[in-house]
């Protein structure tokens, strides 16, 4: 990270977190809160996103504060309709993980929770 002026300038892969306040890059090994769009699979914990583009927001755990981070397990319950997240459902969701390295977008040691599960179509 190079300051210019008081004005952080990011190194190469280094990203901004998604905070409007905020002026750190984030960087591997942040904790980090991250809202993502994937498909649901029985079986697995997390939903699978194969692309950086499917990437909506990342924060610093610290700078999050768009909602409450409720942990909820499997199944999956929609927030917003209160239904059943089925097999193959597209959703959007949140993460409380750790920033991986560069060319990784998942972010590490993920658990076993989701921090938002809605469908896509709310």
């Amino acid at each position: 990270m190079l300051t210019i002026n008081s004005k952080v300038v990011m190194g190469l892969g280094a990203e901004p977190c998604t905070s409007d306040g905020c002026t750190r890059p984030l960087c591997p090994g942040d904790r980090i809160v991250q809202i993502a769009a994937g498909n649901c699979y029985n079986g697995h914990i997390t939903p699978a996103w194969t692309s950086k583009d499917q990437i909506i927001g990342e924060w610093h755990y610290e700078c999050f504060r768009e909602f409450p981070l409720d942990a909820q397990a499997t199944p999956y319950i929609c927030q917003t309709c209160g239904q059943p997240i089925a097999h193959g459902d597209a959703v959007h969701c949140a993460f409380v993980g750790y920033k991986a390295p560069s060319g990784q977008f998942r972010p590490e040691c993920r658990g076993h929770y989701l921090y938002m599960v809605r469908h896509v179509r709310h």
